[in-house]
C-alpha cells in the first residue's frame, strides 16, 4: 500500500506514475491503458496536496467550520514560516479590471 511506503518509495511511485514508467494494462478500470488519465491525476495529487499544505486552512483551528466571514486565523501555519511568508495583508481593494488606455492614431487622408 502506497501508505506504508516510505517518504523516498512515494516519491518513487508518484515519478514512476507521471513517467509512465509502468505498465498501463495493469492498472485498474479507469486507469487501464489510459495515460492521459494517469497522468493528470498524478499531476492533480501534487499540486492538491501542496495547496492544501500552504494555504491557511490549518490555522483557522476551531473555526474552520464555519461560515467564511466568521472564520479566524487563530494562528500562524507551520507551513507560512518554512517559506518565509509574510502573512494575510489586510485592506487590499477588490480585483475591477485592468486599466485599458487606447492611443489615438489617426491615418492623415492623402488629399488634404
Amino acid at each position: 500500500m502506497f501508505s506504508r511506503l516510505s517518504r523516498k518509495g512515494r516519491v518513487r511511485t508518484l515519478s514512476a506514475l507521471e513517467n509512465l514508467e509502468i505498465d498501463l494494462y495493469l492498472l485498474p478500470s479507469p486507469f487501464q491503458n489510459n495515460a492521459g488519465l494517469v497522468k493528470y491525476v498524478t499531476d492533480a495529487l501534487n499540486r492538491l496536496s501542496m495547496f492544501g499544505y500552504y494555504s491557511e486552512w490549518p490555522a483557522y483551528g476551531s473555526t474552520r467550520l464555519n461560515q467564511p466571514e466568521h472564520r479566524r486565523l487563530e494562528f500562524f501555519p507551520l507551513s507560512w514560516n518554512q517559506i518565509g511568508y509574510p502573512g494575510v495583508s489586510h485592506g487590499y481593494r477588490d480585483f475591477r479590471g485592468f486599466l485599458l488606455k487606447i492611443a489615438e492614431t489617426r491615418v492623415k487622408n492623402e488629399e488634404s
